[in-house]
């Protein structure tokens, strides 16, 4: 007999983890309060207007290559790049700063600014690149226990990351850049995602399971 699972919610993470578990034959239940799944990937729409209910570009667009590869699915929707990504609006000043991937551009948007602003991203990011790759498998992509299994996996974290491990986000920023508007901005984005954001058009999103299991559509 099939193993069930009840999954509560309809958000991104939930019906990741549902097509993953059905892959491997678990019949599915999916709970959601709202009218429809999606979670923060849905949309609100009144008097004629569109309002995003979660964030509006996604990085690491690979993530979706690995999750409907391993699970033997066709990319279920188009991704169409950002460029600019954002922009961010600062109310002592008038223009918007434009968040760029291409860091010459980028770079304009902090003249006057910030000074060297170029070489100092490219530091930020190179070194933040850095620690997340040698991370990666270690930290990031395990489960842990409990705060000791935690504590000893990062044991095995590089000890040229150990500074940075007992320092917060803000301070690496205040470490790196002199201006405020440099480091407002670059607290609320993660380096890769001038790189790498994308902005998704779902066209079909689906799970399919068992006749006794809740289908859900997106």
């Amino acid at each position: 007999m099939r193993k069930k699972v009840l999954i509560i919610g309809s958000g991104l993470g939930s019906l990741a983890t549902a097509l993953r578990l059905s892959k491997l034959g678990f019949d599915i239940d999916i709970v959601e309060k709202f009218h429809q799944a999606g979670g923060r990937l849905n949309l609100l729409e009144k008097d004629g207007f569109s309002f995003d209910m979660g964030p509006s570009f996604f990085s690491m667009s690979y993530e979706f290559k690995e999750l409907f590869d391993s699970c033997n699915i066709p990319m279920p929707f188009e991704i169409e790049e950002l460029n600019p990504v954002y922009s961010v609006n600062f109310p002592n000043r008038k223009k918007p700063f434009l968040i760029y991937k291409d860091i010459d551009k980028l770079a304009a948007e902090f003249e006057g600014i910030e000074t060297n602003f170029a070489e100092k991203l490219n530091k930020y990011i190179g070194s933040a690149k850095k620690m997340f790759h040698d991370t990666e498998d270690i930290v990031i992509r395990r489960n842990f226990k409990n705060r000791l299994d935690y504590l000893l996996q990062l044991t095995k974290v590089p000890l040229s990351h150990s500074p940075k491990m007992f320092r917060s986000m803000w301070t690496e920023l205040e470490r790196t850049f002199d201006s405020q508007e440099a480091k407002v901005i670059f607290s609320c984005a993660f380096f890769w995602v001038i790189l790498r954001s994308k902005r998704l058009q779902f066209t079909a999103c689906s799970i399919t399971q068992s006749s006794n299991t809740t289908a859900i559509g997106m």
